[in-house]
């Protein structure tokens, strides 16, 4: 017989000394361990391996991600749960903040609980457990291993994210593990962690020839012969739970995978099979009470056949009860029911469930639909629906109202309390704040298909009304359903409806037409009281206003929209609000401003579940606003973050652009170049959106050596069609051919507010070929407004018009003043193209510089001096406690400063000039 895989450990050399190292890497901040692999692959082996060699005294606490059923946070519940009983109630309290706590919700004996319904409660329960997780490692160093990840739930993604994003304490080590082939499950959350700083992935192979004799070895102790290894690695494919379920022959082995799990069953005792049937329908975890609940045998009766179960390891003894070895196997099993005999056991675990303790929802909701019982299982998702819904975890809601949906029958109404219509448009508000705007469309068109808009005018404009805006967030084809919607309704119940509209006609740049609706509005829900809407009116009125460049009109306006909001309690209004600010201040050019109300925005739409819905379109100002003030890291980051939250098309072409100008910036063009084809190829969202940031990024490739931004400013028509007009025609006048066609278009167009006007002044100084003098009005405009990379450009600009005017003193300043304001800015490019206007000038790059210095940085220092030894991008970081991607960025203008075309030539410059300190 084969012993136990936890009694066999072959080969993972490698992967298990990276897990060590992780561990040590906990010493100087938290880290992170993702440990992928195909099923059967030996991820839960190594894990047993590496725990069991951590040092006396580790804290160890592990979660499991369930497959069927599993409750929202299920791997962090069992985590605080253990910790709790290594501390005792009270210690575990203690390191929870006082007063009422979100945890105690999960388990009361941890003191007084949150009321229910708080605005708050998920943001609060994740920063609960991110200082929990903190606390405990302040007194022990704390590994905590979450399983099988890819069956997470989305609200324990979320978690997830949230602390590895936020943990900083030094001693904590989260381990996961993850199905390879179900890693697409987690979308873009997989490689999210892994580019994260402390992350490290450990992705295991299957084996060699080599490290199956090894394995074979261990089971048995008796080395195979050469043959033997050869015929068994080509049968098992490398897989090592292929390997342990075959004899040394090979033979025997079925085709198919549940074959092959199943191959080892058929010589258990009749009884024993009845129970691994029954545990299967019960899922990958199995609770004792509810195995003998399903099978219908006592306590008395059910250990003897469990026992060759526990022997095979097919079932591993837990705390409450047992777990199937490999969720392989449980799902082999299961496939492998008759179908009476699924409907049996799904029944009788569903009964047996319903009587436990606890919240149980959607796992009843799973049996009753494997149990046949339809009615039953439409009544139970409909509670997990509220269950998932009272975590914020909109994505799991909304996955229970399709299913209560697809499943409705006649007297489904009756039995939920609750009408079709109802559950329809709950959902569609549900899509809005997942951010599952199709779905949305589509379940708001099936709710109209199934009413008559003559019969039910209200009901018809509430559902057209929800289309036309969720159309508007995919590609702004929605005004049909909003003006239908007004259409159907009387007096002063359109006030949702005008509110709608005026915001369409915002979206669209059409700042005439919003004046009417939005007035409206307010009036409408001043007069009925409604504060929902009267904070809707007065945010588009507000941002009307700022659009419109009345700089002192809007301010008081949002502002008292942000009170109302605030006294509301809409965690989605809020966050509106403040993407409406952090616009209004980018139109003014308060940058600063910008990214702090749009930060604060993210931070809240990440609490209560909405940085897919809300995150993009905030983080397309805040990266904006990063870009314009020189603030290179942080842009980079929140883009990262921006794509882990797969945002939707409207806003990943112009995510995808800006990415675009951060690769420019660190030098690398063809990085940037791929971003403008990635646009060109599938430009998704609105074109009017879309097209400045393509013809900036196009503009910005031609000015630093790519190629011609000529096809992408072809495309540009009128760009007073664009809904940024200003952001797209300094860029384009910088390489346009056309000058005539784009200084009409910035004549023509009118500049409201600092940023337009200094954006018109520059477009016009570039196409009329402007004096120095004319260059230095516009540097002061810039200079104004803090826009440190125009400031560089007209510096640049200015010193080039000095230099053909034949005042060689005055270009020598302003291109020393240009190479300085560039290197402060960090961009490669602009920095580049300064000095080289110095070197052709034959002029000191920098008034800091003297002979033979570069300017370079203390921190460029360490990265030069780690360079000129020969280490890569991966081991600088690891030798700095710095990101690849930072340091990246620093050799990129290590390079540049150095004059340098490579790193060995950098080395050789650096040990020339004495800039490595002691050589």
């Amino acid at each position: 017989m084969n012993a136990p895989l936890s009694q066999v450990f072959a080969g993972r050399t490698d992967e298990l000394a990276a897990l060590r190292a992780a561990f040590g890497d906990t010493a100087g901040g938290p880290a992170l361990a993702l440990v992928t692999g195909e099923a059967g692959i030996g991820k839960t082996r190594l894990l047993t391996e590496f725990t069991a060699g951590l040092p006396v005294g580790t804290r160890l606490l592990a979660g499991e991600c369930l497959e069927i059923g599993g409750l929202p946070y299920a791997p962090f519940v069992t985590v605080v749960r253990a910790a709790i009983r290594e501390l005792g109630a009270a210690g575990a309290a203690a390191l929870l903040p006082s007063g009422p706590s979100e945890l105690a919700r999960w388990f009361p004996v941890l003191g007084a609980a949150t009321p229910e319904g708080g605005a708050a409660g998920r943001g609060r329960l994740f920063e609960e457990i991110l200082g929990f997780l903190e606390g405990l490692a302040a007194s022990a160093p704390t590994v905590i291993v979450l399983e099988d990840l890819h069956w997470a739930d989305s609200a324990t993604r979320e978690l997830l994210h949230f602390v590895v994003r936020n943990l900083t304490a030094p001693g904590v080590l989260i381990v996961t593990t993850v199905r390879a082939e179900e890693a697409g499950h987690l979308g873009a959350l997989l490689p999210s962690l892994a580019r994260g700083p402390g992350a490290r992935r450990v992705d295991l192979a299957r084996f060699t020839v080599e490290e199956v004799a090894a394995q074979l070895t261990g089971i048995d102790g008796r080395p195979p012969d050469p043959a033997e290894t050869v015929r068994v690695h080509r049968r098992s494919e490398g897989i090592p739970l292929f390997v342990e379920s075959l004899d040394r022959t090979g033979h025997g082995m079925p085709p198919g995978l549940r074959e092959q799990l199943l191959s080892g069953l058929t010589t258990l005792p009749d009884r024993s099979r009845a129970i691994l049937r029954a545990a299967s329908v019960i899922g990958v975890r199995v609770r004792h009470d509810l195995l003998v609940a399903t099978t219908g045998l006592d306590d008395a009766v059910i250990d003897g056949p469990l026992l060759p179960l526990i022997e095979r390891a097919l079932l591993i003894p837990d705390e409450h009860g047992y777990r199937f070895r490999h969720a392989l196997i449980r799902t082999a099993v299961h496939d492998g029911l008759l179908p009476g005999e699924r409907v049996r056991l799904h029944t009788r675990c569903a009964t047996a469930l319903t009587g436990l303790p606890g919240e149980h929802a959607p796992a009843l909701a799973e049996h009753w639909a494997a149990a046949g019982d339809s009615a039953r299982a439409l009544e139970w998702a409909w509670r997990a629906a509220g269950v998932a819904g009272a975590s914020y975890a909109y994505a799991e809601q909304l996955r229970w109202l399709r299913r209560v949906i697809d499943a409705w029958a006649p007297d489904s109404g009756a039995m939920l309390g609750v009408s079709r219509q109802a559950v329809l448009e709950t959902a569609i508000g549900v899509c809005s704040r997942a951010g599952e705007f199709q779905t949305g469309v589509d379940l708001a068109s099936l709710a109209l298909s199934e009413l008559d808009r003559v019969s039910e005018p209200e009901r018809a404009a509430v559902f057209l009304d929800h289309r036309g805006r969720l159309r508007y967030r995919i590609d702004g084809q929605g005004l049909a359903d909003l003006r239908e919607a007004l259409g159907l309704l009387p007096g002063d119940a359109r006030g949702n409806a005008l509110a709608s509209l005026a915001g369409a006609h915002l979206s669209d740049g059409d700042l005439e037409a919003v004046d009417a609706p939005a007035g409206e509005a307010l009036r409408i829900g001043r007069a009925t009281g409604d504060h929902l809407l009267t904070v809707i009116a007065l945010a588009t009125i507000g941002i009307r206003l700022a659009l419109g460049g009345e700089t002192g009109a809007w301010e008081p306006v949002l502002a008292e929209a942000t009170a109302l909001a605030a006294e509301h309690g809409d965690p989605d209004l809020h966050v509106g609000l403040l993407f409406y600010l952090a616009r209004a201040r980018a139109e003014a050019g308060d940058f600063r401003g910008c990214a702090d109300s749009a930060e604060r925005g993210l931070a809240l739409a990440r609490r209560y579940g909405l940085d897919r819905s809300r995150g993009p379109m905030l983080t397309v100002f805040l990266v904006e606003s990063h870009i314009a003030l020189g603030r290179w890291d942080p842009a980079r980051r929140a883009l990262h973050e921006a794509f882990a939250a797969d945002p939707a098309a409207l806003y990943r072409g112009v995510l995808v652009a800006l990415r675009g100008l951060t690769d420019l910036a660190r030098g690398d063009v063809g990085a940037a170049t791929a971003a403008l084809d990635e646009l060109a190829a599938a430009p998704g969202g609105r074109p009017e959106i879309l097209l400045p940031h393509r013809i900036v990024l196009a503009a910005r490739i031609a000015r630093d050596g790519g190629r011609s931004a000529a096809p992408v400013l072809a495309e540009a028509g009128e760009p007073a069609a664009a809904l940024r007009p200003w952001l797209l025609l300094p860029a384009a006048a910088s390489v346009a051919e056309d000058a005539g066609f784009w200084r009409e278009r910035a004549t023509v167009l009118p500049a409201h507010g600092p940023l337009q006007q200094a954006a018109r002044a520059t477009t016009l100084a570039r196409l009329d070929g402007a004096s120095a003098a004319e260059w230095d009005a516009v540097t002061a405009c810039w200079r104004d407004l803090g826009v440190t990379g125009e400031v560089a450009e007209s510096l640049l600009a200015a010193a080039e018009a000095a230099r053909g005017e034949g005042d060689r003193e005055s270009a020598v300043r302003r291109v020393r003043e240009a190479v300085d304001a560039a290197r402060e800015l960090g961009d490669a490019g602009v920095t580049a193209r300064a000095e080289d206007l110095a070197r052709r000038m034959r002029v000191t790059p920098s008034a800091h510089d003297g002979p033979g210095r570069f300017a370079l940085t203390a921190r460029e220092l360490d990265v030069l001096a780690l360079v000129a030894e020969g280490r890569g991008n991966r081991q600088i970081a690891q030798d700095l406690f710095i990101s690849v991607n930072t340091v990246g960025v620093h050799v990129s203008r290590v390079l540049t400063k150095l004059g340098a075309r490579g790193r060995t030539e950098a080395a050789a410059i650096a040990r020339r000039e004495g800039l490595l300190g002691g050589e």
